[in-house]
């Protein structure tokens, strides 16, 4: 639902619009191919017309810990993809989606 107001917003072409979901793109199984993707992760966010933090109120799946968008503001990864985002284009391009 984000992308598409994303989409409607900017009156893009949905066809022509590519999204990018770091939550699929870093691997789990193997911690130093994991660190590698982390570590690659504001390049992503540098090149993208746009940033899109999802960040719904849910439970973590394997701590149980609450995460929301005020746990997504501390993790230092995170932090790093907005800085990137928006000493490239500034922070208009940046929607967050919570609750």
């Amino acid at each position: 639902l984000a992308v598409t107001q994303v989409i409607a917003h900017h009156r893009w072409y949905p066809s022509r619009t590519f999204v990018w979901l770091d939550i699929l793109s870093i691997p789990q199984a193997h911690p130093a191919v994991q660190t590698l993707a982390v570590d690659s992760l504001f390049i992503y966010s540098k090149c993208s017309d746009v940033l899109v933090c999802v960040c719904p109120s849910s439970r973590h799946e394997d701590t149980n810990e609450v995460v929301n968008r005020a746990s997504y503001e501390r993790r230092l990864w995170c932090r790093v993809e907005l800085l990137a985002h928006c000493c490239t284009h500034g922070v208009k391009g940046v929607y967050m989606c919570d609750d």
